[in-house]
């Protein structure tokens, strides 16, 4: 049976289990001490970040957003009324610097907006 992967780091500075530093190295994870980083993205979990990257694998004619040209360390603005509105319509959240839509959090407005158009297109919602 496959092993849950460990959700935070060790708080002593433990270093990671040996699979997680080879699925980390096999698909170019790194680990900023908080969250794990994957072409411009940030994962609480390892696992979260190991499925992007398997995802785009298997989508060989896109390339994975660079993680300088990203802006990810960049804040995004508290959302506008307008925003605000078009999220509604989405069933897209705002709290605590998040977005969030379904089980899903995001960093991005676009990106939570992107994927509740997804899923209202292909009706999983």
């Amino acid at each position: 049976m496959h092993r849950r992967y460990r959700d935070q780091m060790d708080p002593r500075g433990a270093e990671v289990e040996p699979d997680e530093a080879l699925l980390m190295q096999e698909f170019d994870i790194r680990f900023d001490g908080q969250r794990y980083l994957f072409a411009g993205y940030r994962y609480e979990r390892l696992a979260d970040a190991v499925n992007y990257a398997k995802l785009m694998r298997l989508r060989p004619a896109q390339e994975p957003p660079d993680a300088s040209s990203s802006g990810s360390s960049a804040i995004e603005p508290v959302p506008s009324p307008a925003d605000l509105a078009r999220m509604a319509a989405l069933d897209v959240r705002y709290a605590k610097g998040l977005y969030h839509f379904g089980l899903y959090r995001y960093e991005r407005m676009q990106d939570a907006e992107n994927y509740a158009r997804l899923c209202r297109a292909r009706g999983w919602r």
